[in-house]
């Protein structure tokens, strides 16, 4: 049986904060060299790409707090969903990072160069009611009934005419380029 829609979202009251910078989670133990970052980064960055580059429809239930490298993973999906409760936050700048993860080049496309300078310079948290207004998710819900909309959303693609929503998002993507 093949997918014909991707879900993902996180488990309990965060979606995903992103790297462990502490490295008490780390699995590389070189995971805070030069040489252990870039190869933390570029695995995500391949993960975030590979996304992206699906051609099958990626719904996102978001239902907490998307920091780092987890927002910019929010950003790769298709259609995002988030909780009453999720915020989106840019946290880089807050660590004395560059952001990672494609989200220089995911977020201003989605909300406009200023509005990606702020949250990207400024590290401000972004709140689900104001993600929506600025066209990074497309709809909230209640975070009790997040996951059921999300699985038929997901349901919905998966149940549709999955080539032509694949040539959709591929002309969509051509868009970008």
């Amino acid at each position: 049986m093949t997918a014909s829609a991707r879900f993902s979202t996180g488990a309990g009251r965060v979606f995903s904060t992103g790297a462990d910078l502490t490295g008490r989670g780390s699995a590389r133990k070189d995971a805070h060299t030069p040489l252990g970052m870039r190869i933390s980064t570029f695995g995500f960055s391949r993960m975030v790409n590979a996304i992206w580059a699906l051609e099958k429809p990626v719904v996102c239930a978001v239902n907490g707090a998307a920091a780092g490298a987890g927002c910019n993973l929010v950003l790769s999906c298709d259609l995002v969903m988030a909780a009453d409760t999720a915020k989106f936050i840019q946290v880089f700048v807050r660590r004395r990072l560059i952001p990672d993860g494609g989200g220089a080049c995911f977020l201003p496309r989605l909300v406009g160069l200023l509005r990606a300078k702020q949250l990207m310079m400024l590290g401000e948290d972004l709140p689900a009611s104001r993600a929506l207004e600025w066209g990074l998710i497309y709809d909230i819900v209640a975070a009790d009934k997040l996951m059921d909309e999300a699985m038929k959303t997901a349901q919905r693609l998966a149940c549709g005419p999955t080539r032509a929503i694949g040539m959709t998002k591929s002309m969509l993507k051509m868009r970008e380029l």
